[in-house]
């Protein structure tokens, strides 16, 4: 990991519960883009375990009712318009603890982020990296570990009826939602020498 101490500011901004910073890479007169919470809603993340607890309970019960797979549009809709115990605590922070239950918790804040176009990962070793609508092309310090990357990767299969597999190494498919409207396209081998590329592009 890289260290930031030397990295210019040069803009910031806040979207839901996150806080997006753009940092001025001296050494390569590059940008690099780093999400952490919003300040605002630090009092509530220490009871985030407790929130993730009761939403993954109420999600399970949810499921059994549709008795049906659930896309993310429906678990956010779900999640946004719980009325009972869980409503106590702010809808953004529901946002974020339904994607830390789906595994991501890392990923998603980017595809949240209405100023980012692009996102692209060129293997399970290698950092995100991402277009930004202002400041272009940029770096981050943003590392899937391989179980995210299959989380992500079967729910694009999932819902888009897809078998990704070695016979079938490319699939094109979408997320539509009411927070972000994406395409993605997954590569993984024999068509890679490396084990699986991702685009993600916003629309």
């Amino acid at each position: 990991v890289r260290s930031q101490d030397s990295y210019s500011l040069i803009d910031s901004y806040t979207f839901l519960c996150y806080h997006a910073k753009i940092r001025r890479v001296p050494t390569a007169a590059t940008y690099e883009y780093s999400v952490n919470y919003n300040k605002d809603i630090l009092g509530e993340l220490t009871n985030f375990n407790s929130y993730e607890t009761q939403l993954k309970a109420a999600i399970e019960e949810f499921i059994i009712i549709t008795k049906d797979f659930v896309t993310l549009n429906e678990l956010f809709s779900f999640v946004l318009n719980i009325k009972d115990e869980i409503s106590d605590f702010s809808s953004s922070l529901r946002i974020s603890v339904l994607l830390r239950l789906l595994n991501m918790e890392r990923i998603g804040p980017l595809l949240i982020d209405d100023q980012i176009d692009e996102i692209y990962l060129d293997s399970s070793q290698s950092y995100l990296y991402l277009d930004h609508a202002k400041y272009g092309r940029c770096s981050t310090q943003i590392r899937l570990n391989r179980q995210e990357i299959d989380s992500f990767t079967n729910r694009v299969s999932l819902e888009n009826d897809f078998n990704l597999n070695r016979e079938n190494p490319t699939m094109k498919g979408e997320f539509v939602t009411k927070l972000f409207h994406t395409r993605i396209t997954i590569d993984i081998p024999p068509l890679l020498v490396d084990d699986i590329h991702l685009d993600i592009r916003k629309f």
